[in-house]
């Protein structure tokens, strides 16, 4: 029938079909995250500055404080780019005609997820931790993974490996929804 009564809602489930439905709304959702990763950096300052770490450190402290804090607006920065550039992205998860177009964008949700996490683990965390021993001692540590808080040593060595397992296994769970969905589509033709 094309009777513009029986079909009035074609583009509609067309938006929903094509996956558009999907994508734009992630997208903004990765550019809002993107944002909020730009941004925590300076919460991060302010919620250190009201605990009163200028006023009641060391001096060791407020060093390493400034130094740490230094890598975690480095870590948000790149966070940034990352969300920013993985928004872009999205478009490509699917293709016109595909059956499957929510999964694309799940898993694509999955491994940019996978990589912040496993980036800033890695990365904050061993740097943040070799500057608390710089400044503090050897057994100082910031907890960024919980159960580690005061590890030292141990820090440097279990952020980095937390941080790459984190982002094999995120990647891994995410290629193996694209590779169902590859051949989900390409078994259909």
């Amino acid at each position: 029938m094309d009777n513009k009564f029986f079909t009035l809602i074609k583009p509609y489930l067309n938006y929903i079909d094509d996956g558009k439905l999907y994508k734009q709304p992630f997208r903004i959702l990765y550019q809002i995250i993107a944002v909020v990763m730009l941004l925590a950096p300076f919460w991060v300052l302010y919620q250190f500055v009201e605990m009163g770490i200028f006023k009641h450190g060391t001096a060791g402290m407020i060093v390493a404080f400034i130094l740490i804090w230094i890598v975690i607006a480095a870590a948000g920065w790149f966070s940034f780019q990352l969300w920013w550039d993985r928004a872009g992205q999205l478009t490509r998860t699917s293709h016109e005609g595909d059956d499957f177009v929510a999964t694309p964008v799940l898993s694509n949700l999955l491994q940019t997820f996978g990589e912040w996490l496993g980036s800033y683990v890695a990365v904050v965390g061993f740097l943040a931790t070799l500057i608390a021993m710089i400044f503090m001692g050897n057994t100082a540590g910031l907890g960024v993974i919980p159960g580690l808080k005061g590890e030292g040593i141990l820090g440097l060595i279990s952020y980095p490996i937390a941080g790459f397992i984190t982002i094999v296994v995120f990647r891994w769970l995410a290629e193996t929804m694209r590779a169902l969905v590859a051949i989900a589509n390409n078994t259909r033709n």
